[in-house]
Order: structure tokens, then sequence, then C-alpha cells
């Protein structure tokens, strides 16, 4: 076949290029088509990405903005665990009524028992929920505080017990007791390391807090030489993960 000789040269001549290249250009025109396919579907999944990010930022911000009442609660209930435990310490960080230097013999009746503070539940919960939109780092230290207060709830509630009286058959140390000590107070000050995380003045949770600075905050009775010794010396609580201690 050679170029229609009727047409102009120009237009023959391109039209006998077409004619003998016509795969090569349908596969060109292929690759273009397909090129700015893919080029369409990346960007509309980065236009889903950024929508997901945003409804995802949002949810945060609304599950965050509940977090400093549920805090709150949490860190009101870590007080009255320490304010229970007082009751059966002396001024000077000795557990009340020692025989020996290890056994309790008996709490003196005489002493008040203190109310137990109801475990919070909800405010766990608030806890829980924020997990799913945090990132990594902040959904899994949440996810240790929330451990951290379940086993912190169980070894109170065994401590409160053999310091009421109530179990009768548990050998209970002042050593016991002041890991009780330490251990609520492990708990106020894993919440109070989410408050600015919760208000939006701190970008992510922050570290926890050193021994002077948790001492700081223990309940006036408990806030002596003894007790704050015990604690630096046991300092952070070695739960729910060992290795972070």
């Amino acid at each position: 076949m050679k170029p229609v000789e009727f047409l102009p040269t120009w237009l023959s001549e391109s039209l006998f290029w077409i004619f003998y290249n016509q795969t090569l250009i349908a596969g060109l025109l292929a690759l273009t088509i397909g090129a700015l396919t893919i080029q369409q579907i990346r960007k509309q999944m980065e236009v889903e990405r950024e929508s997901r990010a945003d409804a995802r930022a949002r949810r945060l911000r609304a599950l965050k903005a509940g977090l400093p009442i549920a805090l709150s609660q949490l860190h009101e209930y870590a007080d009255e665990m320490l304010t229970a435990l007082s009751v059966y310490f002396s001024p000077y960080g000795e557990l009340l009524r020692l025989s020996e230097d290890w056994l309790v013999q008996k709490i003196s009746d005489e002493l008040e028992t203190p109310n137990l503070p109801k475990y919070p539940r909800e405010a766990f919960e608030a806890i829980q929920n924020a997990i799913e939109y945090a990132e990594p780092n902040d959904a899994e230290t949440m996810h240790e505080i929330i451990s951290y207060g379940q086993i912190n709830a169980s070894r109170f509630r065994s401590i409160m017990a053999s310091l009421t009286g109530q179990d009768k058959n548990r050998v209970l140390t002042e050593t016991n007791a002041h890991y009780a000590v330490r251990d609520a107070l492990g708990l106020k000050m894993h919440i109070e390391r989410v408050f600015p995380y919760s208000r939006n003045s701190s970008e992510n949770i922050l570290d926890f807090p050193s021994a002077d600075e948790a001492c700081s905050k223990l309940h006036p009775k408990l806030n002596n030489e003894r007790v704050c010794k015990f604690v630096a010396e046991h300092w952070p609580p070695n739960f729910p993960r060992k290795d972070k201690a």
C-alpha cells in the first residue's frame, strides 16, 4: 500500500503512517488511558483516606471531650483508695498494731472502718472507647491503664479484706500494705498523665511521673519519710507489663 496520491502530501503521509502503526497507536492510547485511570483512582483513594482520617480525628475529639470527666472520677477513686488505706497507718507510715516486725496481729476495733470506693467501671469504659481511634502509642498506654486498674482493684479488695478483718486467714505485712499504697498512687499518676492529652494541651499521653512527683500527691497521712522511701524504692508499679518497670 502506498500513500494516496490525490490527497495532500502531508495528509497522505500521515494517514499512511497511522495505517501501518495502528497497533502501536492503540497500545499507546490504552497505556495513556490506563495511566489516567490509575491517577484518578489514586486521587479518589487519597480523598477517601483523608475523609476517613478526618472522620477518625473528629470521632477521637468527641471521645476525648468526655475523658476529663471520666478521668476526674478515676482520680477521685484513687484518692479514695489512699484515704481508706491511710486509716491503718500511723503518721510515721507504720502499719498499726504490729506484733513482732512483720505480722499484723489485729487491727483495733476502735478504728472506724472506711468506706471502700466503688470501682468506676463506666469511667474506665470511656478510656476504652478512645482506644479505637487513638494513635498506636496512646492506645497502648490507655490499654495498660485499664489493665492496671483491673489488677489494682483486685489487689486492693484483697488488702482491705485483711485490714478490715473480713479475711482472717491471710498474714498481712507492712510491706503488703505499703505496696497497696504504691499501687493506688500508681493509678492516680496514670490518670494524671492522661489529663493534658484529654484536654488537647498535649498531643500524646505524657510519660509516667517520677517517684518524687508521685509522693507529693500522697494523702497527707501517708506523705511521710517511711512511705515515700518505700515508694521510691519500688517505683514505678511493675504491672501489667513488667518489661516497662
